[in-house]
């Protein structure tokens, strides 16, 4: 596809006419008076400026010897094979593609557009897309499993003998092993981290239980803060304790 380029064309669109009754051509009849229809400037400019829309649309460059470019482009965009999502994919990096497409016909997503102004541009080691709604441009993100987890509220992840988990909401569960020393008070124990708000509950488990002891023995978490708690015990040896730990 390529636009006129005879020396007497000009460089810029003249304007259009106003628009009459749309109609059909005629080749005229003599025997009846009736004029052959007249092929204006306006008609033709507006073919190739259509034709010409299609090809750039597509990210292909007008070129002249190639009289298959509209056939192209219109294969480029409304392929099911080279869609992505309801945009178009190309043989070209062009700013306006999804996708690139290459000599063996792989698709391989490279950018998104549309009317609002995204293009958010893929990470080497991204395998997961998803839009993020609450972005004032409503941007398509691209993020690995780990990013996916973080999004989604489940982040900041440690495990071990001690550790802690984040879900969705901003719920925190943390979990560790303290020693309380016998019949006293003990602490105060640091959490593996900080709740950010607050600790609602305190749960303890001897680590063994208490052999040789009557039920009257008992192990209870006081002072509980955001960042530590004390531990008090009847018990007259040392213990072990696992602690599970909720909050926000």
């Amino acid at each position: 596809m390529y636009k006129i380029d005879h020396n007497t064309a000009v460089a810029s669109k003249p304007a259009n006419t106003a628009p009459g009754t749309q109609g059909y051509f005629t080749e005229g009849d003599v025997g009846t008076g009736l004029p052959a229809t007249v092929v204006t400037k306006d008609f033709l400019n507006g073919i190739q400026d259509e034709l010409s829309n299609i090809v750039s649309s597509a990210g292909l460059v007008n070129d002249k010897a190639d009289s298959t470019q509209v056939l192209q482009a219109m294969t480029s965009l409304f392929s099911d094979a080279d869609t992505v999502d309801g945009y178009h994919a190309s043989t070209t990096n062009a700013a306006n593609t999804a996708a690139v497409r290459d000599a063996n016909g792989d698709v391989t997503a490279n950018s998104f557009r549309s009317s609002v102004p995204i293009d958010s541009f893929i990470p080497a080691d991204a395998d997961i897309c998803y839009r993020v709604d609450t972005n004032a441009n409503n941007e398509i993100s691209f993020t690995g499993q780990e990013g996916m987890l973080n999004f989604l509220g489940f982040s900041n992840f440690a495990g071990g003998q001690s550790g802690y988990q984040n879900f969705p909401g901003g719920l925190l569960i943390q979990w560790m092993v303290v020693t309380a020393n016998a019949n006293t008070n003990t602490g105060p124990f640091n959490f593996p981290t900080a709740f950010p708000s607050a600790c609602v509950n305190v749960q303890m488990t001897t680590n063994g239980g208490y052999p040789g002891q009557n039920i009257d023995s008992f192990t209870g978490a006081h002072s509980v803060t955001n960042t530590s708690f004390m531990v008090g015990t009847n018990y007259p040896n040392s213990a072990s304790m696992w602690v599970l730990a909720i909050g926000y």
